[in-house]
């Protein structure tokens, strides 16, 4: 019986993950489990080393999902889960601790932070990078943006050439 029920991710597709709790137990996750709702159907997803809980955060649209679970020194590790294959992803350096995975987007990217050497993290296709990432405009940003230089160009000209005829 579920005591406490919390949606936490849903993709483009209407499918919902998140986590229960099957014995009031509460935090830090003793009974929680995972779950996937599809089209009217549960599906449990239990991180199989998560013996003290599973918790589903995020979903792409390809139905991958992300999370963590804690083990049974109840440390926390992120997960990757696809298709009834479950993978663990643990923090980048040495003694990296409690990782905790809270989203994907549909290129398979990972968002989360983990404890020990503290920092946020995003796993790109395998390769982590720690910290807050820079973002670097798009083409049509740096487009717009050389086009308004000039226009304020042309009209501080425009006001100069017109100061200088009167």
């Amino acid at each position: 019986m579920s005591t406490d029920t919390y949606a936490t991710g849903i993709n483009a597709g209407g499918e919902i993950v998140g986590f229960y709790y099957n014995n009031g137990s509460g935090f830090p996750g003793l009974g929680a489990q995972g779950f996937l709702y599809n089209s009217g159907t549960y599906i449990t997803l239990d991180d199989p080393l998560g013996v003290n809980g599973t918790f589903a955060y995020g979903i792409n649209h390809l139905g991958e999902v992300v999370g963590f679970y804690y083990d049974a020194t109840s440390t926390a590790h992120g997960f990757a889960y696809d298709g009834g294959t479950y993978v663990t992803l643990d923090g980048p350096l040495s003694g990296s601790t409690d990782v905790i995975a809270h989203g994907i987007n549909d290129a398979g990217q990972i968002v989360g932070f983990y404890g020990g050497h503290g920092g946020d993290y995003f796993l790109g296709k395998g390769d982590y990078y720690s910290g807050f990432l820079a973002t670097t405009p798009e083409p049509s940003t740096w487009a717009m943006m050389l086009l308004g230089f000039a226009g304020l160009g042309y009209a501080s000209y425009l006001r100069t050439r017109g100061a200088r005829a009167a």
